[in-house]
């Protein structure tokens, strides 16, 4: 098992999810440590270019001033997040499956790598942490 090593599988797109995902990656990102996320099913479309995410239920309609208030707090928004995310060097990874289910193509997402469980389970057992979101 290697050393500083953190492994997130997402399986949903809802903003609190996401944010929560992309959080502990920048986290463990700027502490030294490698950080991938393995984006499955609802969460693959957080990959597609110009994606923008919602809060879930009732709640996505107010979407709009929850990020105006985390701007007014000096919280990192999604796009913050995927900025630092990029530049720290987290890596990002689409599932095969769903990538395929849902009709998608390379180039309908943003910078990241398609694989299988197989090939993210590799990676997870390398991990000296996992988190499922």
């Amino acid at each position: 098992m290697a050393e500083k090593k953190l492994a997130i599988i997402l399986s949903e797109k809802k903003m609190d999810k996401v944010l929560a995902a992309l959080m502990l990656a920048v986290t463990a990102g700027s502490m030294g440590q490698e950080a991938h996320i393995f984006f499955t099913f609802w969460a693959v479309d957080v990959l597609k270019k110009k994606f923008k995410p919602k809060l879930g239920g009732i709640m996505r309609f107010f979407t709009g001033m929850m990020v105006g208030k985390m701007k007014k707090l000096g919280i990192a928004t999604f796009d913050d997040l995927m900025e630092q995310a990029k530049e720290i060097g987290v890596k990002f990874y689409a599932c095969n499956t769903t990538v395929k289910l849902m009709g998608y193509k390379k180039e309908d997402l943003i910078d990241c790598d398609i694989v299988g469980a197989a090939g993210f389970l590799k990676i997870a057992h390398e991990s000296s942490v996992q988190i499922y979101i």
